[in-house]
């Protein structure tokens, strides 16, 4: 039985379905607080928004917010990253320990993320370590169990035969389980990104004197929702473009998948 790939839209179709799709919803945002169907107070028109978005840019003055959430994102990414990749190789090939910890860390997992943000403005302060650690930790439980599962579903038969042909504990992890186990690894990266960005953006919403989070968290309180919008794109075109760019560094290393 063969299983065939369905046809799918070439790339200008796609790019151009998705442009369409944008300013159909912009377009229909737009006409319904016009018209009054939604209130301009509460759902910002697009055409305001990206006034507003423009004139951060021509001016600068939203630089360095973006940059501070950046920043403590991709610093907190990286650590989560590392800390969650070593953890899942430890506990996979240490049983005891894996039997000792790994109810802790599931323990752990189920705290909600949010509400350590608090603790980590109390313990580290206002500045960006206390985001820093709090996007670390948003990222390593995804990193963890991905990466974590992936191992522990590696065919036993491939590991078997590698055995028999002499392979060392270092040549099954270098040879077998990593290559077997890197598509696991590229899905918790690009899922990690946003969850990075959410860290950093919970912990300046929660205390801090510059960010994203800081940005969206004052205009709240004075109810301006223009910025509380605008500082909402600003976050998805950050977001989307570093999601983009794991995305093309991750295809060739996976264009063998059927999907």
């Amino acid at each position: 039985m063969s299983i065939a790939r369905t046809a799918s839209l070439s790339r200008p179709a796609t790019y151009a379905w998705r442009v369409a799709t944008l300013l159909a919803v912009l377009v229909g945002w737009e006409l319904s607080v016009q018209t009054g169907y939604l209130s301009a107070y509460t759902f910002t028109p697009p055409s305001a928004i990206l006034a507003l978005l423009a004139e951060w840019i021509a001016s600068g003055s939203v630089a360095t917010h973006v940059w501070t959430t950046f920043f403590e994102a991709a610093v907190g990414y990286a650590l989560g990253v590392a800390i969650g990749v070593t953890l899942a190789l430890t506990f996979a090939f240490v049983r005891s320990l894996d039997e000792l910890v790994h109810p802790l860390i599931a323990a752990l997992n189920a705290i909600p993320k949010i509400v350590l943000a608090p603790l980590f403005i109390l313990w580290l302060g206002l500045d960006m370590k206390a985001k820093i650690v709090q996007a670390a930790v948003m990222v390593l439980f995804v990193v963890f169990y991905n990466v974590y599962a992936g191992i522990k579903n590696v065919d036993r038969d491939l590991i078997n035969s590698a055995r028999v042909m002499g392979a060392s504990r270092r040549q099954l992890l270098t040879a077998v389980y990593l290559p077997a186990t890197f598509v696991w690894l590229m899905t918790s990266l690009r899922i990690g990104v946003g969850f990075a960005f959410i860290g950093a953006i919970i912990g300046e919403y929660v205390g801090a004197n510059r960010g994203l989070g800081y940005l969206i968290g004052v205009a709240t309180a004075v109810g301006d929702m223009s910025i509380v919008y605008a500082g909402l794109t600003m976050v998805m075109l950050v977001v989307g473009t570093v999601d983009a760019v794991l995305g093309r560094l991750e295809r060739p290393f996976t264009a063998w998948r059927l999907f």
